[in-house]
């Protein structure tokens, strides 16, 4: 159940729905803290992921090591549906769509949503991802960075979290720009944008 994932591109006229059992990622590293790398999504593909302990879409969660989630790349025409509900015995911190990870793990997350500079005749691109103790995008312990650009919308990234896009811990850069926007970004704290203290 453990391993690290790389390399898995869904395209095309691609249906997928991904569910993770125990720990792992519904797409995305295997339990016990496996890391995920280059998951891209685009073209006209739709994809449910779901997972019960790590994230949705990225990383597995390890009670020793979380998982880091990098080069998790939504584009194009994709539809995409992420849930998590890795919670808040877990370590406040899997992702629908990003890391999963004990506190004071080195996890990273690196989440680009949308093609830079594509407007609507060229790109339309939907998330919706919802997190429960972890941010709905990013969540990474060491680094996170949220890029959402191009024409791409962010249905709702609501979680129990007090960080909805980006992470409550460590590092974290937030970019929103060209066509993006962002229905609903509800974080249970201050900031629904962004990074913590």
């Amino acid at each position: 159940q453990s391993g690290d994932a790389e390399n898995i591109i869904i395209q095309g006229y691609a249906t997928v729905d991904a569910k993770g059992s125990g720990s792992a990622a519904g797409i995305g590293g295997g339990g016990n803290g496996g890391n995920a790398e280059n998951i891209i999504i685009r073209g006209h593909s739709k994809v449910k992921a779901t997972a019960s302990d790590g994230a949705a879409i990225g990383g597995g969660y390890g009670s020793k090591s979380g998982g880091s989630a990098k080069g998790i790349v939504i584009r194009d025409h994709a539809t995409v549906v992420a849930k998590s509900d890795g919670g808040y015995w877990l370590g406040d911190s899997c992702a629908a769509i990003g890391a999963a990870g004990d506190k004071g793990k080195d996890t990273e997350a690196e989440v680009t949503i949308g093609t830079a500079g594509a407007t609507a005749e060229q790109e339309d691109v939907h998330v919706t991802a919802t997190g429960l103790y972890g941010s709905a995008i990013g969540s990474g312990i060491k680094d996170t960075k949220v890029t959402i650009q191009g024409h791409a919308t962010v249905q709702t990234a609501s979680s129990q979290s007090p960080i909805a896009i980006g992470s409550y811990y460590g590092n974290v850069e937030v970019n929103i720009k060209d066509n993006a926007s962002i229905d609903t970004a509800t974080g249970a704290g201050a900031s629904g944008i962004g990074g913590g203290d």
